[in-house]
């Protein structure tokens, strides 16, 4: 037997293998055609840059572990997952060079979730791209492939907050339906050393709408009555500006506070129309099905936003996908009216609520410490800060 107890998992893996140890267990590294019962054995999918583990048996499941990679952005990037599935489906899995052998799953958070669930389940690790809130989602299926649930698990105080947040919040979905929408349901909830867990039923995937769906963010703002406030007294903004103000200077919290003077500034005398906002809409958080439109991972979920937000996080996530993207935010500022129109907002205050979306993300990944964590857009004077501070000198401080 060739596995290597001196070597253990690498950093990157930690987190996604420490939700399928045992309480004190060690993951260990190994070579492929071990003696070691496959059920026990966890492969690196190659080519997969943000992680993820699919057990070596059944293969069946190494093959649905792959397809349901959400990584898989781009029509290039699905036509290799399917690839990588094909393969996985004949047992390839086998020859990943990186494998680790885990502790017996009946002592794992695999194990409990089996008992909650009342069947025996076989999982994929899905670890996600380097950023700060990044932690492991385990794809729950049986032994033919077939997807029964997903599992997601904290791993440290701000994970911790969002996979309780996401419970809450489906929680309330569940009571107030969005007509149109297809939302998971929470299967069941607990804790795990120390950490919280949610297991949440499946709901139809597939690639997000290549324009922005404001059909489905129309469907979410109309779930609740909207109402009109002034942004400065409401929650959000007041927990923004005073954690910049305990922030340690920098200029980025220079630019983001000198960002934030210039909206009090200029916030619509009429206020805003506010309701219930996702937080996260992007082409990989939701799929216009034939049930309708599913959207997932509501971590982000809120009531109290301005209404357009959603819009323009999509239209922004979208614009980050090419290689124009400069370009792509500029061409935003004269579509942002229309977009917060058709989602549920008003098109007359669009500039301002485009501006204060920037500068709450801005106020987040600094929050978040997404830019030491190596997340892609944490660097926020290549991207964010230039754009809002063009968009505020051009459409908003100099107005009249």
């Amino acid at each position: 037997m060739d596995e290597s107890p001196q070597v253990g998992p690498d950093e990157r893996m930690t987190e996604a293998l420490g939700c399928l140890l045992s309480p004190g267990g060690r993951a260990l590294r190994t070579k492929p055609f071990t003696t070691t019962s496959a059920r026990r054995r966890y492969a690196v999918v190659p080519g997969t840059t943000d992680g993820l583990l699919v057990p070596l048996a059944p293969a069946a499941c190494a093959a649905a572990g792959v397809a349901g990679h959400s990584a898989a952005s781009g029509p290039r990037a699905r036509w290799g997952v399917r690839a990588l599935s094909t393969l996985a489906r004949t047992g390839a899995a086998r020859l990943a060079p990186r494998q680790y052998v885990l502790g017996e799953p009946q002592s794992t958070l695999l194990g409990h979730v089996e008992d909650l669930l009342g069947t025996r389940v076989y999982a994929a690790v899905h670890l996600g791209p380097p950023r700060a809130n990044r932690k492991p989602v385990l794809h729950l299926m049986d032994r033919r492939g077939a997807t029964l649930a997903f599992v997601k698990v904290g791993v440290n105080a701000l994970t911790d907050a969002r996979v309780r947040a996401e419970t809450r919040a489906l929680e309330h979905l569940a009571t107030h339906p969005p007509a149109g929408l297809v939302v998971p349901s929470v299967l069941a909830s607990g804790a795990w050393q120390g950490h919280p867990y949610a297991v949440l039923g499946p709901v139809p995937t597939g690639p997000g709408p290549a324009d922005v769906p404001t059909t489905a963010m129309r469907m979410l703002a109309d779930s609740a009555p909207e109402w009109r406030a002034n942004p400065l007294r409401r929650p959000w903004w007041l927990e923004a500006t005073d954690l910049l103000l305990a922030r340690p200077d920098s200029e980025t919290v220079r630019r983001l506070g000198r960002a934030g003077d210039a909206l009090e500034k200029t916030v619509p005398r009429r206020g805003i129309p506010t309701g219930p906002t996702h937080g996260d809409f992007t082409p990989w958080n939701c799929f216009a099905g034939p049930r309708g439109h599913s959207v997932w991972d509501w971590e982000r979920f809120a009531m109290d936003r301005p209404l357009g937000w959603d819009a323009l996080h999509y239209a922004v996530s979208l614009a980050r996908r090419h290689t124009s993207m400069p370009a792509e935010l500029v061409s935003l500022r004269t579509r942002a009216a229309g977009l917060v129109g058709a989602s549920g907002g008003e098109p007359d205050s669009a500039t301002w609520v485009h501006a204060a979306y920037l500068w709450h993300r801005g106020v987040s990944a600094v929050r978040d410490g997404q830019l030491a964590s190596g997340a892609r857009d944490g660097d926020l004077d290549q991207w964010l800060l230039p754009e809002l501070e063009a968009l505020l000198a051009d459409h908003l401080t100099a107005r009249p």
